[in-house]
């Protein structure tokens, strides 16, 4: 059985009505109890975010929903400037918030698992092997993502195929993970103890701040995108190097594929000369909803892909789709590719390509061939 009285402080904190006294008691509740503290996540996100889906059933039962929320802003809006019907107002106001978290925990089951089974859980951290009682590990499949809430307060979001570890004592000294794979961070702020990530080949200090990580060992880079805040990036490779500062709206670039050097010497036989993995910085637009950039938009159930080859693509749909892509002929993997998968599955992403590009598919199981016509 739910806690009906944490239901009920949330209620009141999301109508704003909630005691200092309350909210101490809601925070003292939540510390105790890492599934309610997600819980609660998930409420607030849902009573402040609108939300579209495309088939009638999902309509009908966000309508239900929404009308609460939308009715208890209209309310508000209507007697603002109202002089004496505060004490109504905030009434009204605390009724439809708990109307909302009511339905909202009779109805995450459809919320959290409309349209693919890959919708954002709550993960068990589990210890690492050959480090009983030291590391713990969240791992989130292909075809899943993960949100999860670090004993500092701050948020880790996972996408397919990723991995996070962390030492069970985080935020006693240090607040330091390991991340493979992609990660989106909301850093809680506390300039005496920064929060570090490690990478197989960066290092990423901050101090409070929201951040995207993508570090696939497969991928050619490892990239870090900056919403707000600032973060420091540092070369394992090359740790005396000058550290890399990103502002917001900016993007870091870790080429991990180097092209070696080829040099003369003074008896005329070319050498091979090992050159450093190079860093690039670009801009990322601030004009955009975070839910239509490439690198935000997994966090809104979408894949956004911009001028990507289709190899490149293949394996964000393989841990997308949790799939297994061959190429059968080598020309398909470098035809350049743009577009959005909404909530397409793994077909109709199939079909939608092939409206840009010709080419034929087969579907064996888990195993997608992709040939030319």
């Amino acid at each position: 059985m739910p806690n009906n009285h944490i239901y009920l402080l949330i209620s009141r904190k999301l109508s704003g009505e909630a005691t200092p006294e309350e909210l101490e008691r809601l925070q003292d509740l939540l510390a105790a109890s890492t599934d309610q503290q997600f819980q609660a996540e998930i409420l607030s996100a849902y009573f402040n975010t609108p939300h579209n889906y495309n088939s009638e059933s999902d309509i009908s039962q966000e309508e239900k929903i929404q009308r609460i929320l939308h009715a208890g802003d209209a309310f508000a809006r209507d007697e603002e400037n109202v002089v004496g019907l505060t004490s109504l107002k905030s009434r009204r106001k605390w009724y439809f918030a708990a109307a909302a978290v009511f339905m909202i925990m009779f109805t995450s089951g459809w919320y959290f698992f409309h349209q693919k089974e890959v919708m954002i859980h709550q993960p068990l951290p589990r210890q690492v092997a050959g480090n009983p009682g030291k590391l713990k590990e969240v791992v989130t499949r292909s075809g899943a993502r993960t949100m999860m809430v670090l004993p500092d307060g701050s948020k880790v979001w996972l996408n397919a195929g990723s991995k996070l570890r962390y030492d069970e004592d985080f935020n006693k000294k240090l607040r330091e993970v390991e991340l493979e794979g992609e990660g989106f961070f909301d850093v809680v702020k506390n300039p005496k103890m920064p929060f570090i990530v490690h990478t197989s080949d960066i290092d990423i200090r901050v101090l409070g701040t929201a951040f995207n990580v993508k570090s696939y060992a497969g991928d050619d880079n490892i990239e870090a995108t900056l919403l707000r805040g600032q973060i420091e990036v540092v070369r394992k490779d090359d740790p005396s190097a000058p550290k890399v500062i990103l502002k917001p709206n900016e993007k870091l670039i870790f080429s991990r594929e180097v092209t070696p050097a080829r040099v003369r010497s003074a008896d005329k036989i070319p050498d091979t000369v090992p050159m450093s993995p190079v860093i690039s910085i670009t801009p990322v637009s601030g004009s955009i909803p975070d839910s239509e950039k490439s690198e935000t938009s997994w966090l809104y159930n979408r894949l956004v892909f911009e001028g990507d080859s289709f190899a490149e693509l293949a394996r964000k749909m393989e841990r997308w789709y949790d799939v297994k892509i061959v190429f059968r002929d080598e020309r398909l993997q470098h035809i350049r590719l743009s577009g959005v998968f909404d909530n397409e599955g793994l077909e109709q992403a199939l079909q939608a390509l092939q409206i840009i590009t010709p080419y034929s598919y087969e579907i064996n199981g888990k195993e997608v061939v992709l040939y030319e016509k």
